[in-house]
């Protein structure tokens, strides 16, 4: 009896953990809203039995969009889906920057022609920035008062500088002075020709041989200056005029600039313009 009641025991033991391991045992749950599980769980997505990955989709195919792609941009507080608010802030983003760029177009923002704005008035950026652009001009740019007082002209690198007169100079040189002694009416500069002066801009001169006085003056003896007393060796200098309408003497129209002098010679130079008149 011992070894039968064993036998048969022992033998419903083992089919006990058979049936536990079988999957046509296996109970099926329905799961409600909410409800928890512990454990793993498979979710029958196509045939009884199987269990696959879940693709969230909207169509045909895993990775389709997400909700609808049509749906009308929101732009203000009303009700809408993500995708409407989403086309909403793309619209207003759109109609601020109010940009449109063709195929191989430069882009200008806004316009480019309105006037510069160099005070605390009201403007656009495109202003704003004009009148700081014209600012700097006006700060690294050099001005010389050459018209009329309370206005300034720009004057160009390289350009000279001009005065009220604004002359027409046909050409600008240097001469060298060299004079005899006790002599009148010695040519330094020949007359330049019909409608043109002499302006003499700068010169330096030197007696030697002994003491003795210059006088500078038109081929007409019309002084110029007067009779200019050095000793030995003494002379007289005078610094070139940065400014061609400004020169230290104007000659008469087709003059020539001549020189008497004394008991010295006279050695130096002289710079001067020619002048349309």
């Amino acid at each position: 009896m011992a070894d039968v009641f064993g036998a048969e025991f022992f033998g419903g033991i083992k089919k006990l953990f058979r049936d536990m391991g079988d999957d046509s045992h296996a109970e099926v749950v329905a799961l409600g809203g909410g409800d928890e599980v512990l454990g793993t769980v498979g979710i029958d997505q196509t045939t009884p039995g199987t269990t696959d990955s879940v693709s969230v989709a909207t169509g045909q195919g895993a990775g389709a969009t997400i909700g609808v792609t049509t749906g009308a941009a929101v732009v203000t507080d009303a009700n809408g889906t993500i995708q409407q608010y989403l086309r909403g802030l793309v619209t207003l983003i759109a109609a601020k920057i109010g940009v449109t760029v063709a195929d191989g177009d430069n882009i200008v923002l806004g316009t480019t022609t309105d006037a510069k704005v160099i005070t605390d008035a009201t403007g656009t950026i495109q202003q704003y920035l004009r009148g700081i652009v014209h600012l700097l001009i006006s700060i690294l740019t050099v001005k010389i008062d050459q018209t009329t007082p309370g206005t300034t002209n720009l004057v160009a690198v390289g350009d000279s500088l001009d005065g009220p007169g604004a002359p027409t100079v046909d050409s600008y040189s240097s001469s060298v002075v060299d004079l005899a002694a006790s002599t009148a009416d010695q040519e330094i500069i020949a007359a330049p020709g019909a409608d043109k002066q002499i302006w003499v801009y700068g010169f330096a001169l030197l007696c030697d041989t002994a003491a003795g006085v210059i006088t500078f003056q038109t081929e007409d003896d019309v002084a110029i200056t007067g009779a200019m007393a050095f000793s030995d060796e003494g002379g007289i200098s005078v610094s070139v005029s940065g400014n061609f309408a400004m020169p230290i003497w104007k000659l008469p129209t087709n003059k020539a600039l001549e020189a008497d002098t004394g008991a010295c010679t006279v050695d130096g130079w002289i710079c001067y313009g020619i002048i349309s008149i």
